[in-house]
Order: structure tokens, then C-alpha cells, then sequence
């Protein structure tokens, strides 16, 4: 079994968090999560939240201790304290990486709309497998099946 992190990606109040309470069924604080028999270490929060803990967090992963991860993460490559470019050459040695963008914050109204670059997308594609989810004003029900299909579809690939 070839170790993976799948990485959901948003920027700041982008519904990543509540995308994930919804795929692990309402649960908040948990660390891990099963699925078809596959035991995923949760990082909740990301690189844009924590990012000195988020960096210790990805040194400390040992890809034969914890072969799968699921985590959020924000693309802000300019902002150099987010230690994005960092955070992601060091998993990329690691595991193989694959990114379910959220292309759309969660907000439908047009002044709060905004979006991830598709420069932000092209980065992301450097390091790994790359899906975005292109759905406007999507719940995080709608959010948390389409990344769950990613997820399965990623794991029987891996």
C-alpha cells in the first residue's frame, strides 16, 4: 500500500472544517477516520489556521505509521509565513499527494464569491492529482460527498 494524503484545499473561511464535520459523520475533534477499512489521520486544521503546528505536524508524519492522511490546506503561496511551498515539498517526499480544491467559498451571495486562481490550481498540479470541485453556493453535505467519492475513488487507485 503506497502511503497517500489527500488534501482539501480552500482559503480562509472557505468551509474546508465544516467539510470535513460532514464527511465524518457530525464528529469536530476526532484525529482519525475509517473508511472501506483504511485508517485516516485527520489534520483539521490548516496551514492559513496554525501555521508553526501545522509544520510540526507534517515533519512528525511517518508515512509506516500513519500510511493515510487526510488534511485541509490553504493555497496562499504568496504569504510566506503559511510555509506553504514548505509544507508541501515535505509531504511530497513523503506521500503521494492528491488535492480536492474547493473552487468556490461557501458564501453564493456575489460580494462574498470569490475563488481559488487557476494559478493557485497549476501549483497545486506540481505536486500531485489535482480535482476541483467547481460547484457554487454547494452545502457542505453536497461538499463532503463529492470529496468522499475523491476519496474512495483515490484510495481503490492506491
Amino acid at each position: 500500500m503506497k502511503a497517500i494524503a489527500i488534501i482539501l484545499v480552500g482559503h480562509s473561511d472557505w468551509g474546508k472544517s465544516k467539510t470535513l464535520v460532514a464527511l465524518t459523520g457530525g464528529c469536530r475533534n476526532s484525529e482519525w477516520w475509517t473508511l472501506n477499512d483504511r485508517c485516516f489521520c485527520l489534520r483539521r486544521k490548516s496551514n492559513e489556521d496554525e501555521p508553526d503546528p501545522y509544520w510540526d505536524f507534517i515533519q512528525k508524519l511517518v508515512p509506516q505509521e500513519t500510511p493515510c492522511v487526510l488534511a485541509t490546506f490553504c493555497p496562499n503561496f504568496e504569504k510566506h509565513e503559511m510555509r506553504t511551498e514548505q509544507i508541501l515539498d515535505e509531504l511530497s517526499k513523503k506521500y503521494a499527494l492528491f488535492f480536492f480544491v474547493l473552487k468556490h467559498s461557501w458564501f453564493s451571495r456575489a460580494d462574498y464569491l470569490k475563488t481559488i486562481s487557476p494559478e493557485e490550481i497549476e501549483r497545486l498540479r506540481e505536486y500531485g492529482e489535482t480535482e476541483v470541485f467547481d460547484q457554487q453556493g454547494a452545502d457542505e453535505f453536497v461538499r463532503a460527498a463529492a470529496f468522499r467519492k475523491y476519496i474512495e475513488a483515490t484510495v481503490e487507485r492506491c
